[in-house]
């Protein structure tokens, strides 16, 4: 019975020493932060993304720290003594991409030049679209948009999504729609294998986080011919038309036609939502 009383005191007193670690005063949201005192204690606050939030170190001890949007800067508490807090995730810098005046749109025109289907700087040069060089947004694109028109809309072509085939042009950023101070949205341009041109919009929060995207614009140019154009209004809402058509090749069959009009809103958050 004496080793059993024994044992689970042992235990307790384990249990309560890994207790003694740090104590973080943890918010809803996930931005976080390293701090590390003078004597090298190391732990992480996470905050709401608010300007202001408290620590407790596994002494007890309590202070404030006041984030002004700087990636590291110093605090003392009561005592003193020093800490670093350094943000784990920097902000992703959008200022080198043109801002779209809205209202903003693409519209069907003729095309003549047959590298407008395989030539991304002619697909964007007819549409007075420029890529951008910054690696960084760039590589914020997100593969395998899904589109809002299923095969049950149009048996006859559906949208793959991108995943950068061997001979997809990669993606470029074009411009950029600030949804508020947050939130930015992306217009990216890309060519598939198939020669087919393309404008996505993605939106991302302050650290190039996705939130969410759609498929603008295409356009088709083969046995049959397809083409989807847009136009985004002052109030962030997106009119998108989509036209689709076969021409009958054999006596009796049937010329298939489809249209269809969609209207979405980009919300405040970044989410694209029908309307």
């Amino acid at each position: 019975m004496k080793e059993i009383i024994l044992f689970l005191l042992l235990a307790a007193n384990f249990i309560a020493c890994k207790q003694n670690t740090n104590s973080i005063d943890k918010k809803t949201e996930k931005e976080e932060f390293t701090v590390t005192n003078s004597e090298k204690e190391e732990f992480t606050v996470t905050n709401s993304e608010k300007e202001e939030f408290t620590v407790t170190n596994s002494e007890k001890e309590e202070f404030t720290v006041t984030n002004s949007e700087k990636e590291e800067f110093t605090v003392t508490n009561s005592e003193k003594e020093e800490f670093t807090v350094t943000n784990s995730k920097k902000e992703i810098s959008f200022d080198d991409l043109e801002e779209v005046l809205l209202p903003f749109c693409i519209k069907g025109s003729y095309v003549k030049d047959d590298l407008y289907y395989v030539d991304i700087d002619k697909f964007l040069g007819f549409h007075k679209l420029k890529k951008s060089l910054n690696k960084e947004v760039n590589a914020l694109f997100h593969k395998g948009t899904i589109d809002f028109l299923t095969y049950k809309d149009n048996p006859f072509y559906e949208l793959i999504p991108y995943r950068q085939n061997e001979f997809d042009t990669p993606p470029f950023a074009t411009k950029k729609i600030q949804i508020s101070d947050s939130i930015t949205s992306i217009l990216y341009a890309y060519i598939i294998e198939d020669g087919e041109p393309r404008v996505e919009l993605q939106t991302f929060d302050k650290q190039g986080n996705y939130i969410d995207s759609i498929i603008l614009y295409y356009r088709l140019a083969d046995e049959c011919s397809g083409e989807r154009t847009f136009c985004i209004d002052k109030n962030f809402k997106i009119k998108i038309q989509t036209e689709f058509g076969c021409t009958a090749i054999e006596k009796d069959d049937e010329d298939f036609n489809f249209e269809q009009t969609d209207t979405f809103k980009i919300t405040e958050t970044g989410k694209i939502v029908k309307q």
